[in-house]
């Protein structure tokens, strides 16, 4: 979720605006519809955002440390040491 280009005003209006109100006392119904509206107005305004990492964003990984991780990795496939 990001609130980078989130228009704060418009949020707490929608907010203001929304029919909270449900005819029930089931605590479960009323969380639900409040959940569901709530998130809605949330997810308008500011929606998730998906980002990727990348494989070199940990700069102190270098090739050498992949390498051998690799290899580790390899040797205790073969030895059958690994549930994966």
């Amino acid at each position: 979720m990001t609130f980078k280009n989130c228009s704060i005003d418009n949020l707490l209006d929608d907010l203001r605006g929304a029919d909270w109100k449900v005819d029930s006392e089931d605590v479960d119904l009323n969380w639900n519809h409040w959940k569901r509206i709530f998130t809605g107005i949330l997810d308008y305004h500011a929606p998730v955002v998906r980002c990727c990492v990348h494989k070199d964003a940990i700069p102190w990984i270098d090739k050498d440390i992949r390498k051998k991780t690799h290899e580790e990795e390899i040797s205790v496939a073969e030895a059958g040491l690994c549930e994966w």
